[in-house]
């Protein structure tokens, strides 16, 4: 919540405001000390632009989509998908990679 938040630049004190929300929350509080780190998995730096590149899905105000990042530029190519089936994600997906003639690998 706390990342998502910061992005906005006309929110000041936004971080502050997002900890003393958490401090009074009484779910927040339970669930303190079970939450876990985790564990930081570092990553080779491609030397040329789509080589390696990231992909999720995710779904913000009522609509689905899908982000591609370039591990080397962090480019971010981010299209609407109809929906979260699996098919209709591959086929996106095929269509955001189907002119990298480079790409070694697709997290």
């Amino acid at each position: 919540m706390q990342i998502l938040c910061t992005t906005v630049p006309v929110w000041p004190g936004v971080n502050a405001e997002i900890k003393e929300l958490a401090s009074r929350s009484s779910h927040c509080l339970t669930q303190r000390d079970r939450q876990q780190k985790g564990t930081f998995i570092a990553h080779e730096i491609p030397n040329a632009h789509w080589i390696k590149v990231a992909s999720g899905v995710f779904h913000l105000f009522r609509y689905n989509y899908i982000i591609v990042v370039d591990y080397y530029s962090e480019y971010k190519d981010i299209e609407h998908i109809a929906d979260m089936i699996t098919s209709s994600i591959i086929e996106k997906l095929k269509k955001f990679l189907h002119d990298m003639e480079y790409l070694a690998e697709v997290t």
